[in-house]
């Protein structure tokens, strides 16, 4: 029940994210088959959840909100998980003499980075170092070791238990 709400509210921060006019109480209420004090509690989380909401009337006496993508937050934060991915995957193109494509992955790591709060980065970045020492260990050059795909898994929940961003790292097979 608690992951559905949660589904629910992510897919309501995209949609107030994905209109230039705003969503209103009604919409919310029609699209999420909700009673009006339930969108507001929606709205509210929302909107306490990313302070960059804005809410506005067009004119039409009802109010709107939406949240400006031109603001830089995104919706879905990118995990530490992710960025340790691309750093493998960078890391493996320059093994392999790919040092252009390596670079661009990089350069993907660091502007993604940007879009993330500065809490938020702080927070990421703990599991982030974590995840990449790890996957550096896994993945050193020389003879490779055949790990399992489930033992490097359990290793990155592992290390993305230790740091405060444990919550928001997602695990890379969906479970």
């Amino acid at each position: 029940m608690r992951l559905e709400k949660s589904q629910d509210l992510l897919r309501l921060a995209h949609e107030m994210q994905g209109t230039a006019v705003g969503i209103s109480l009604a919409e919310i209420m029609s699209r999420f088959s909700v009673s009006r004090r339930t969108a507001e509690r929606m709205r509210d989380a929302v909107c306490t959840v990313f302070p960059q909401a804005e809410e506005f009337d067009l004119g039409d006496g009802f109010k709107r909100w939406r949240m400006p993508s031109r603001k830089g937050m995104p919706v879905v934060p990118v995990t530490a998980d992710e960025l340790a991915t691309l750093h493998g995957a960078a890391e493996k193109l320059r093994q392999d003499g790919r040092h252009e494509q390596a670079a661009m992955i990089d350069g993907a790591i660091a502007k993604l980075r940007t879009l993330l709060a500065p809490d938020v980065l702080r927070r990421v970045e703990v599991d982030y170092d974590a995840l990449v020492e790890y996957e550096g260990l896994a993945l050193r050059p020389g003879p490779q070791l055949k790990i399992d795909s489930g033992i490097m898994r359990d290793l990155r929940e592992i290390a993305s238990g230790f740091g405060i961003t444990s919550q928001i790292v997602s695990r890379s097979d969906g479970r």
